[in-house]
């Protein structure tokens, strides 16, 4: 049998809370237009069951009607068709693309800041940049980058 690996591709994702569901101001546009298509149209988003009051939406994809959990992706694929995912199979799946982390968060700045401190063999001042680069990727990151400068220090491979 052969074995085949997903190509490299980003695609735009919105998880669909109840909040979400009843305040679409987060919703993005495409899901925004996919909102006003009739519901029979092909990747039109609609409630499940019209008048029902339950919340829940679905989507009109080539393969009929597909429902759309509480918590589930909407995804916009490559070709432009929607489609949901389950939380699980999507963290699975897909993992954010660190150009729209870099540009939201500032991580390329704090990273630059490391670097530089580091490469002036200041550890006061790699320190504070450490601790910046903590406040912007989290804990459990900023940690791992500590271990490295450690180990970049130490001459560790």
């Amino acid at each position: 049998m052969s074995r085949y690996r997903k190509r490299p591709v980003v695609i735009e994702a919105f998880q669909m809370t109840r909040e979400r569901r009843a305040d679409n101001r987060d919703w993005p546009a495409w899901l925004n237009k996919a909102w006003q298509l009739d519901r029979g149209s092909l990747g039109a988003v609609y409630p499940t069951e019209e008048g029902s009051g339950d919340g829940t939406i679905s989507i009109r994809t080539l393969e009929g009607e597909h429902l759309v959990s509480w918590e589930d992706f909407i995804i916009l694929g490559i070709e432009g068709e929607l489609y949901p995912c389950k939380p699980g199979i999507f963290e699975k799946t897909y993992a954010p693309d660190m150009s729209t982390i870099n540009e939201i968060s500032g991580l390329d700045a704090a990273i630059q800041d490391v670097l530089e401190c580091a490469f002036e063999e200041n550890p006061p001042k790699t320190a504070d940049a450490i601790l910046k680069l903590q406040q912007v990727v989290g804990p459990r990151r900023a940690e791992g980058g500590r271990e490295y400068h450690r180990r970049f220090a130490a001459g560790e491979p």
